[in-house]
């Protein structure tokens, strides 16, 4: 995954709350000491940032942190849960932190930390005085009436020795939450995971997706992530009732495009724009495919763009003619040629004619170029006609 640009936020409307009902606080750490580093945490915030901003929430309620240290860490948490006790109960809160992070276990009972960038941990105990309690989180949290807040810790990312005479310790952290957070962890406890961004990336994909709560998107990471890294690394959900909400609507995907204004759609454009151009593709397709599905030209052309260019695993040569087979049809010139080029790349000839023809009717000189040669077999005089028009388009060879 390249490095994210420089982003041109544009807030899409959400279908659930109001945006100021909903509060976020990220943080990624990555700069570990030497060979702790990690590569993927910053990426991660701003994959769940933008998921957050596309789906409603406000982007002036949304802390990103990156690099923090521990008297960071805990002034940031302290002003997220002031923030939800300002709201009340009305409030919705998303805690998402990317990093390493580690447990110690004293006795039956195991005390969860995340990790600081600029402390040197090298056995359990020093979590007691160097690493933030996860637990003080949740003791902060019951005490405030909200609708809810998911925790979601993206950690356990490569060893660390955690073990001395004081304790055992693990990477793994161990789910306990209140009842009012829905608790998510990247990984089994005990178990690591990759610093590969897998989590963060499916979560954001799912987050953005319309017509499914919250226990529905956790589920779906939780197996696709499963699926990609095998059991013993399967992500740990503790529900809650907020698990009923739904981040991007609660319709089914066709009702949640239908009700949406027209300012709403372009909205909806520019947030899967901006997925597009910070190279989080997955996700621009979700909203692309939608958008499409309603008969924007636009989108069913740049979703044929990111199959025909394999830039997401889910890649087919024959979606991507598909969509842009329907661009085309709904007067999309450009994916008209598009449509061409990707039926000949599938070897079919006939498919890439009739893209090719419309292209050229609409003024695109290449696409008459390539219509020629595919004409000439069948019929010399077409072939002819199509030659003088990419002379009258242009092209001085064709003349």
């Amino acid at each position: 995954m390249s490095r994210v640009l420089a982003l041109v936020i544009i807030s899409f409307i959400g279908l659930y709350a109001q945006a100021d009902d909903r509060v976020a606080l990220l943080i990624g750490n990555q700069e570990y000491e030497r060979d702790l580093a990690l590569e993927r945490p910053h990426e991660d915030v701003e994959a769940i940032r933008l998921a957050l901003i596309s789906s409603g929430w406000s982007d002036e309620r949304i802390k990103v942190l990156k690099d923090a240290n521990l008297s960071e860490i805990d002034s940031a948490i302290v002003e997220f849960t002031e923030q939800l006790a300002r709201i009340g109960a009305e409030s919705t809160g998303f805690f998402y932190y990317s990093g390493h992070g580690g447990s110690i276990q004293q006795g039956a009972r195991n005390r969860n930390f995340i990790i600081p960038v600029g402390e040197k941990i090298q056995f359990a105990g020093d979590l007691r005085t160097k690493g933030y309690r996860l637990s003080d989180l949740f003791e902060l949290l019951e005490d405030i009436e909200t609708k809810g807040v998911f925790v979601i810790v993206d950690a356990c990312r490569d060893v660390l020795p955690t073990r001395d005479v004081r304790g055992s310790g693990m990477k793994g952290m161990i789910s306990h939450s209140p009842s009012n957070v829905y608790l998510a962890y990247a990984t089994s406890d005990g178990a690591f995971a990759p610093d590969d961004g897998f989590y963060a990336d499916t979560l954001a994909r799912e987050i953005i997706r319309p017509g499914q709560n919250a226990n529905e998107a956790f589920f779906n990471v939780a197996t696709e992530v499963q699926a990609k890294r095998g059991s013993q690394m399967r992500p740990v959900l503790s529900p809650a009732s907020v698990g009923s909400m739904c981040f991007n609507g609660c319709k089914s995907p066709s009702g949640t495009f239908d009700s949406l204004t027209p300012e709403e759609r372009k909205r909806m454009w520019r947030a899967a724009i901006n997925y597009y151009n910070n190279e989080y593709f997955d996700s621009a397709l979700v909203l692309f495919k939608g958008l499409c599905d309603h008969a924007d030209p636009r989108a069913c052309h740049m979703a044929s763009t990111i199959h025909f260019l394999e830039i997401v695993e889910s890649a087919d040569l024959n979606i991507a003619i598909e969509f842009a087979q329907r661009a085309c049809s709904l007067g999309e010139i450009e994916s008209c040629f598009n449509f061409g080029l990707a039926a000949i790349t599938a070897d079919q000839p006939e498919l890439a004619m009739s893209g090719f023809a419309d292209a050229c009717d609409g003024g695109i000189v290449e696409a008459c170029v390539r219509l020629v040669p595919l004409l000439t077999v069948l019929s010399p005089e077409s072939a002819m006609r199509v030659e003088e028009r990419a002379c009258y388009l242009g092209h001085q060879p064709s003349c």
